[in-house]
């Protein structure tokens, strides 16, 4: 295939771990780092990187181990092993990372929350109100322009019943 065909197991076994880490939202260690002594274009590199991540998924949709281990044949001995064990053992890592990626160039999706309780002592109308509150921060994943927003909501105790209720709701939808 490409110069990955020719590199030393544990060159490729970083590179193919760096890829992983990179598609499920963990902080690689950059390609940079892992090709500086290869000495390699930066279009080898990219050429590389997308056969890499072409391989992985496609693997990603292989449901029984025989069609897992036809991946064996893309390179010899070892790096197919290699490429097996890795997408073996993060399989599920993988396609969710590759389901939210397809969902966020769809439509914005839920990424991550926060969320902070504060005791209201008071406001406007009543000088003395004794009630908790509830401070959401959502931040959605969208595709359009590759930033997180965020929306903040603050929410009483009956609003939060209900808002959560909503989410399981559509939740068990899908």
């Amino acid at each position: 295939m490409s110069s990955l065909a020719d590199l030393p197991l544990e060159q490729f076994s970083k590179l193919a771990d760096s890829l992983v880490d990179e598609m499920t939202g963990y902080i690689p260690e950059p390609w940079q780092n892992l090709t500086s002594n290869l000495q390699w274009s930066d279009q080898e590199l990219k050429t590389a990187k997308e056969e890499l991540m072409k391989i992985i998924i496609e693997a990603v949709h292989y449901t029984d181990s025989q069609k897992l281990d036809a991946l064996k044949n893309i390179y010899d001995g070892d790096k197919s092993d290699y490429i097996v064990h890795c997408i073996s053992s993060r399989k599920l890592d993988i396609a969710k990372a590759l389901l939210k990626q397809h969902n966020a160039s769809v439509k914005p999706v839920l990424d991550d929350f926060d969320w902070k309780v504060k005791w209201i002592l008071g406001n406007s109308s009543s000088t003395v109100m004794k009630y908790p509150l509830i401070s959401v921060d959502l931040y959605t994943l969208s595709h359009e322009n590759n930033e997180s927003d965020s929306v903040s909501v603050e929410l009483t105790k009956s609003e939060l019943d209900s808002f959560i209720e909503t989410l399981e709701e559509q939740y068990n939808k899908f």
